[in-house]
């Protein structure tokens, strides 16, 4: 079973550069505010040979935390 990291911010700056430095062992789970970024930052990191999930987040609302978990547990 693969291990999953969650990046918050990772649309875009540092949170894709982090991204970008995980094992391709790993899946990897950006989540932010802005779709169309986080898709853009997925599509980036497909073909670079990551398996990533965008998932719309903001992190400040509980309920989308325990959303982006279970989201983040079924992988």
């Amino acid at each position: 079973m693969k291990k999953v990291s969650v990046i918050t911010g990772g649309g875009s700056g540092m949170g894709l550069a982090t991204a970008k430095y995980m094992s391709k062992d790993k899946i990897i789970v950006l989540t932010g505010r802005t779709v169309n970024k986080l898709e853009n930052a997925v599509n980036e990191l497909k073909e670079l040979g990551y398996e990533a999930y965008a998932f719309a987040c903001d992190t400040s609302i509980r309920e989308q935390v325990k959303k982006l978990v279970e989201f983040s547990a079924s992988l």
